[in-house]
């Protein structure tokens, strides 16, 4: 699957990405409330490196793709021309 393909299916299907988007809060609150002041034990610190990651990773994703999208469609800093310019 490549990308344009991927991101026609979650245009088509929106609702797996909103569940996404409201699962990773609500367990991060549940475990809040689970851990009774104990997050900073072995279990629950591993609970919250994995919801981090489920949050940055597709925002880092994000922020990537508009600039590379942004840099592409002809604008002043195209990626190609600072390339160009600077690796000479």
């Amino acid at each position: 699957m490549t990308l344009g393909e991927f991101f026609e299916w979650t245009s088509g299907h929106p609702t797996f990405l909103i569940l996404y988007f409201l699962l990773v809060p609500f367990i991060a609150l549940l475990a809040g409330w689970f851990s009774k002041n104990e997050g900073h034990l072995s279990p629950w610190k591993q609970l919250y490196s994995v919801l981090i990651y489920m949050v940055f990773l597709p925002g880092i994703f994000a922020v990537t793709l508009s600039i590379i999208f942004s840099c592409s469609k002809g604008g002043r800093y195209s990626i190609l021309t600072w390339s160009h310019r600077y690796y000479r």
